[in-house]
């Protein structure tokens, strides 16, 4: 008897691209995203989430990809911009030590509040719209990521 021929190994098939999302679960993960942005309330940097929920799903959905490009964008630029102002503060704490810089501080800590405050907003009108199925575009941002 003369010995079977071994089959020719396989490769493994390589996994297809993921399935697509139903448009319930795109408006939900879009509305996540932009909620996630709202993070840092309880201590965690909002481009975490921003960035998790995009990272794993923009290949599923274009409109997941958009609002998760956006969130990103406007997280980004809230750094920025959070970054310039406490500069500022920093200025003019320390002018005001020598009673000029209440003119820089002040401004800066309004700066500071009105920054929180656009974040909150414009991060509920994001996932607002986003769970109605639209498309969102914050304002006062810097597109990094197109």
């Amino acid at each position: 008897m003369e010995p079977e021929p071994h089959a020719a190994p396989t490769s493994p098939t390589p996994p297809g691209p993921p399935p697509p999302l139903r448009p319930e679960d795109e408006r939900l993960l879009a509305t996540l995203i932009h909620l996630c942005g709202l993070l840092w309330v309880l201590g965690v940097p909002g481009i975490v989430g921003v960035l998790l929920i995009w990272l794993l799903k923009r290949d599923q959905s274009a409109f997941v990809d958009h609002h998760g490009k956006e969130a990103t964008n406007f997280q980004i630029s809230m750094l920025v911009y959070g970054v310039a102002i406490a500069g500022v503060a920093v200025i003019g704490l320390i002018l005001t030590i020598v009673l000029v810089g209440f003119l820089l501080f002040i401004p800066a800590i309004v700066a500071s509040v009105g920054l929180v405050l656009l974040q909150v907003v414009t991060a509920i009108l994001g996932a607002i719209e986003a769970n109605r199925g639209g498309y969102y575009r914050y304002p006062l941002t810097i597109r990094f990521i197109r």
